[in-house]
Formats: structure tokens, C-alpha cells, sequence
């Protein structure tokens, strides 16, 4: 029998999609699976493990896939230590001010600032943890800013990059997905029943589509668009294209303002993880998604254009997730970046080595305020409404950040949370302005995506 355990920490939206998700999954006869949620709220994290214990009865009740023995147990704790046996460790949690707070901080081009000092010291305490009592497992981090955290996580652990990885675009890959299937489908009336896209570089503005991973019902852009037998020209077919870009950037900001910000993209996200646990413990399909992930320095100038170009630097990048391993895709003929892909895929780097800098430079002016702001909680929680306790514990955070002129980092859409420890639930546009500014340089427009397309 093979047996895995699956450690999460943070017991929100998105964790409870994921365990809904391998409640009803089958992986395979004689195979067994331990899922561990955690929150320091225990009773947080027991609810959704009932909650997830009772769905998988529809699995066991099923005559024809309960003839497997395979078996999916559930459980909670609060305490870190219960990680020492985990196979892959998925990190959720995440601290966030109030929707009015964040409102505050983004017109004064702070937010990314309020959102990592937030979630720092949690990542510092967990990477800590994680050396004391596992430090073997794949980590898996979706606390945002995910692709910040994912290098920050290997920083504060020095654990090995290679067995870290960031949620990355794998999200922001469905949504152009689905964004590219209505694009075609409404304005240029094809059918797509099978499409396949990936997003690469990272969670934020600077993400662009590798023109080369689509396939529309099949096939790939150059024969969608061949001169004689093609379904579309290669002008409508970037128009398609960059709008689906734009929509993509706007997608979780949309959800979150439909749902009047009570809950954010946790659906997809929360599949996503379903399938990548299912993926990398058990092999369940042949799958790839981009995630982040560490390049290292190349020893060959071969080995670096193998990976298009990456090298010495975090991105996300198309990624294959087998059974307890994972490894970057290379590039096969046609997959390779063009020179406009490889001018994005620099400045994307670029841009997110200049956020990583101020970020560390505010984290590290500001590390004394939080511990100030995490002591006082607890007393300012109990003067405080209880509808609006979430936002007690930064308070003075909050404050100083929002009277701090400081630039806006131009960093965008990402999974950010409200609440306490684990309740990562709102997908929300930051710095929206920026966006709409940086998006001819990032996407490239309806010329450049012709360029691309030849």
C-alpha cells in the first residue's frame, strides 16, 4: 500500500474546496491518503474536516468505486508539529485587513505593503517550523504575494528551492483559458470543446501568455491560423488573444465585486489543489500546469536555452507533476519563447526583483510595528465589534502604512485573505490603475500579439 500525508495550513475557502475536491477523488486501489488541516483555532479547522469526512461517504457509498480499498482520511490540529510526517506541505494561510482598509491603502499605493508585512511574520514562524519538524517535504505556497513568499520561504528556511514551489499562474492559466474559449466563441463564433493555455512568469501584471502552449480543439495557433486552412486570421485571432489577457488581469477583481466582497475565487483555486495533490502523491493523469519555481544558474549555455532562457531567478513556469516529483518542461519545436516572449519574460523578472527589494525594505522597517501590532491584539479585538475584529490586529500597521507616502510597486491580482490565520478567500484586483497603465507594455497589444503569432 502506498501512503501519503498532506499537511495544510489554513482552514479558508480555498481549503475547503480542496478537501471537497478529494473527498469524491478516487486514487487508485491500494492506495491511501492522510490529509491534516491546521489552524492554532482548532475548532476552524475540525469543522471543514467534518464537513469533508461526510461528503466522502458519496464515494464510499458508490458500488462501483468503493470495490477499491483505496482510502482518504481527514483530520485537524493545532499544533505544527503534527507536519513531520507530511509528504507536501500546502500553505493557505493568511492574515488580511478589511475591504475598507485595503480600499484606503490602495489609493495611497501601499496595499502590497500592508498584505506582506500582514503575512510575514506567519511564513517566517512556519518556515521556522517546518525545518524543526519535517524539512523533507515539497512545499506548495499559495499564501500571496505568492510568488514574494515562495522565494521569502526559501530564504527564512534555506531549505532547497528545487522542493519549493508557488501557486503561481496555474490560476491565472484557467481563467485566460475561459476568458480565450468565450472570446472565441462570442466574436468569432467557433466552437471550442477542448482548449489548452498556459500563463507564465508571475502572479501579477507582468504575466503574459507562452503563445506556444495553446491548442484550440487540438491545434496550435499557427495552424488555427494558416493562410488556407485555418479556422481564424491572425489578426482576430490576437485581438482574441489580448482581450482574453485583459479579462484575465480583471477576473478575480470581477468575482470579488459580484459576491459584494463576502467571498473571493476560492472555487478554482481550491480544485487546482485537489488536483495537484491527487497528481504528485499518486500520479493520478499526466499533468501540467505553471507554477513558480526556482531556475538555477545553468553550467551549459544549453541547459539555460533548454528552459527558455530561465536562469538564477524564481518564475512561473509550465510544470510537469508527477508522483513525488516535479520538474520543469522543456521546450519542444514551436514551444520555445519567441524574442518577444523572452523581452516579457526580462522584464517580468526585472520588475519582480525591484518588488522584492522594497518589500524586504519595507518588511524590515516595519517588523517592530507588527510585533507591536500582534501583542496588542488580542486587548484591541476586545473593544472592538465583533463584525470588525478581523481588522483589530493591524491597526497600527494599518495606520502607519496608510500615512506613508510611498510608490505603488505595480503588482495586481492575487488570492488575498480576510480574517484570521487560514482564511485566505478574496481573489482581489490591487493597484488596478497600474494595471491598465502597465498592460501595453506587458501584453504587448493587438500588434504585438500579431507579431507574435508570425
Amino acid at each position: 500500500m502506498t501512503i501519503k500525508n498532506v499537511f495544510i495550513v489554513g482552514s479558508g475557502n480555498v481549503a475547503k474546496i480542496c478537501l471537497a475536491n478529494l473527498a469524491t477523488k478516487d486514487i487508485g486501489a491500494e492506495n491511501q491518503l492522510n490529509v491534516i488541516v491546521y489552524n492554532p483555532t482548532r475548532s476552524h479547522a475540525e469543522g471543514i474536516v467534518k464537513d469533508a469526512k461526510s461528503s466522502s461517504m458519496s464515494r464510499m457509498s458508490d458500488i462501483i468505486r468503493s470495490s477499491s480499498s483505496s482510502q482518504i482520511a481527514f483530520s485537524s490540529t493545532d499544533k505544527l508539529e503534527k507536519m513531520a510526517d507530511a509528504d507536501l506541505v500546502i500553505v493557505l494561510s493568511g492574515k488580511f485587513p478589511s475591504q475598507e482598509v485595503l480600499a484606503k491603502a490602495r489609493l495611497n499605493g501601499t496595499d502590497r505593503e500592508v498584505q506582506s508585512t500582514s503575512n510575514y511574520q506567519d511564513i517566517k514562524t512556519l518556515a521556522q517550523a517546518f525545518m524543526q519538524y519535517n524539512g523533507k517535504a515539497l512545499v506548495l505556497m499559495v499564501t500571496n504575494p505568492v510568488d514574494y513568499f515562495t522565494r521569502k520561504f526559501q530564504e527564512l528556511s534555506g531549505y532547497d528551492p528545487k522542493k519549493i514551489l508557488g501557486f503561481g499562474c496555474a490560476l491565472d492559466s484557467h481563467r485566460f483559458m475561459a476568458c480565450l474559449k468565450d472570446e472565441l466563441e462570442l466574436t468569432q463564433d467557433i466552437r471550442v470543446h477542448r482548449i489548452k493555455a498556459h500563463m507564465v512568469g508571475f502572479h501579477n501584471k507582468d504575466m503574459f501568455p507562452h503563445l506556444g502552449s495553446i491548442r484550440i480543439n487540438g491545434y496550435s495557433l499557427e495552424q488555427c491560423t494558416h493562410s488556407q486552412f485555418g479556422i481564424i486570421s491572425k489578426e482576430a485571432m490576437g485581438t482574441c488573444i489580448d482581450k482574453a489577457v485583459d479579462a484575465t488581469r480583471k477576473y478575480g477583481a470581477e468575482i470579488t465585486e459580484l459576491n459584494k466582497n463576502k467571498i473571493g475565487a476560492s472555487i478554482d483555486a481550491g480544485n487546482l489543489l485537489g488536483e495537484f495533490i491527487g497528481n504528485y502523491c499518486f500520479g493520478i493523469a499526466y499533468w501540467v500546469m505553471p507554477f513558480t519555481y526556482y531556475f538555477p544558474q545553468a553550467s551549459k549555455q544549453d541547459d539555460v536555452q533548454e528552459y527558455n532562457g530561465l536562469k538564477n531567478t524564481y518564475f512561473s513556469y509550465p510544470m510537469h507533476i508527477g508522483v513525488g516529483k516535479i520538474e520543469p518542461i522543456f521546450p519542444v519545436f514551436g514551444d520555445e519563447f519567441s524574442q518577444e516572449e523572452g523581452r516579457l519574460r526580462d522584464l517580468a523578472i526585472k520588475n519582480f526583483n525591484e518588488s522584492v527589494a522594497k518589500l524586504d525594505a519595507f518588511i524590515q522597517e516595519n517588523e517592530k510595528i507588527h510585533e507591536e501590532t500582534v501583542q496588542l491584539s488580542a486587548t484591541s479585538c476586545l473593544s472592538q465589534d465583533p463584525s470588525s475584529s478581523s481588522s483589530a490586529p493591524f491597526s497600527m500597521l494599518t495606520q502607519f502604512a496608510l500615512s506613508n507616502s510611498k510608490p505603488t510597486l505595480s503588482l495586481v491580482p492575487v488570492l488575498t485573505g480576510s480574517g484570521s490565520l487560514g482564511d485566505i478567500q478574496n481573489d482581489t484586483a490591487l493597484n488596478v490603475k497600474s494595471n491598465t497603465a502597465g498592460s501595453n507594455d506587458s501584453v504587448g497589444g493587438t500588434q504585438k500579439t500579431r507579431e507574435r503569432l508570425g
